[in-house]
């Protein structure tokens, strides 16, 4: 994919690859597990002190994870999955000490205001998943998730984020 925003320190390319494979267990069971190499490769980078690069944006990752889905009868199926991320991980604060410290690249984030910064670590971040899934018709359904993320960085700039979701997806 082709990124490009209004400040172009974050355009680039993103690319994806990965695989999978599943196996349905007897009619109510399905088991997956996948695993993802991403990287974005940004066409600026912009450094703002000489002890960091400004390459925030150029990131890589590896992401393996597992699913499992049961579907209880012909209009409710429940999920619940983890994935390990392994890489880059990039976010954006006020100047501090502590994520330049831990960071290993910096630049200014103008689209959050004249004193943001975004910076890159290297993180491991777990991801646990629960769902449900109701079928309103044969060719629709209404879900609804959860999803803990868990991100351990370097130097102890740890973080957790709750993400809920909800929905409707109809096929045709």
């Amino acid at each position: 994919a082709r990124l490009e925003f209004d400040d172009a320190v974050r355009d680039g390319w993103r690319y994806r690859i990965g695989a999978g494979a599943g196996i349905r267990l007897g009619g109510r069971w399905d088991l997956r597990v996948d695993y993802a190499f991403e990287e974005h490769q940004a066409d600026h980078g912009q450094a703002i002190n000489r002890t960091k690069p400004g390459d925030v944006f150029d990131t890589t990752a590896h992401t393996y994870a597992g699913r499992v889905d049961f579907f209880y009868n012909e209009v409710l199926s429940l999920f619940a999955a983890y994935a390990l991320r392994d890489g880059d991980v990039v976010s954006t604060t006020r100047r501090n000490a502590a994520i330049f410290g831990a960071s290993s690249a910096l630049t200014n984030d103008r689209p959050f205001g004249p004193d943001f910064v975004a910076y890159k670590i290297d993180a491991i971040v777990h991801i646990l998943s629960f769902g449900v899934s109701f079928a309103l018709t044969p060719r629709s359904s209404l879900n609804f998730g959860y999803e803990r993320q868990i991100g351990l960085g370097r130097d102890g700039l740890d973080y957790a984020n709750d993400v809920f979701r909800g929905g409707v997806l109809f096929s045709y």
